[in-house]
């Protein structure tokens, strides 16, 4: 993740003047509850970040609904609004994809602390992903309840590669399985 976010911001500074390919926008909204105030802040993002979730097999359509599923903060969560004095209200807080890029990067997070051995351990779970996503589920505008519908063809992406780790955490090896657009084949580029 951290190679890729130094490589597309090299990109970024190569390509400055043309349109932005890699960056999209992620809105952090929060509603609380018995304030009639909601407070959202927009976020550039380079890569989406989502866990892995399902069970028995993951996937990469429960990992973004786990992503824009609304977290109650209530009791020591609590959180504080700025508009009713400082105080502290129980609240929903989501995430959303506000704008898409035009190369829509996702990082599955297969690395989690465990809290026992304070090491780094890796999430080795399988997780399917579709050969064309379909992101308008998980796309909010400003001030609408959910994406527009006008242009349904530009929520979608059609899968172009994938970066593969094998190994453990801290160490391992990363080869990428990419498609031609030319050809429609794909290939494995491998250096071990």
């Amino acid at each position: 993740a951290e190679f890729c976010d130094k490589l597309v911001d090299c990109l970024e500074v190569v390509l400055k003047g043309t349109w932005k390919v890699f960056s999209g926008l992620v809105m952090h909204e929060t509603d609380f509850v018995g304030v009639q105030y909601r407070s959202e802040r927009e976020q550039p993002f380079i890569f989406l970040p989502l866990p892995i979730v399902g069970t028995p097999v993951a996937t990469l359509e429960k990992s973004l609904q786990e992503f824009v599923k609304a977290e109650k903060m209530d009791g020591e969560n609590q959180v504080e609004c700025e508009e009713a004095g400082n105080r502290k209200f129980d609240a929903f807080r989501r995430d959303w994809v506000s704008q898409l890029p035009e190369l829509l990067i996702v990082h599955l997070k297969r690395w989690q602390l465990d809290y026992q051995t304070f090491a780094m351990k890796k999430i080795n779970s399988r997780c399917e992903f579709p050969m064309e996503l379909d992101m308008m589920p998980y796309v909010k505008q400003r001030g609408s309840s959910s994406a527009p519908r006008d242009d349904e063809a530009s929520y979608k992406y059609a899968l172009s590669g994938i970066l593969v780790h094998r190994g453990p955490a801290g160490g391992g090896h990363y080869f990428s399985i990419i498609k031609d657009r030319a050809s429609g084949k794909w290939y494995k580029f491998n250096d071990e």
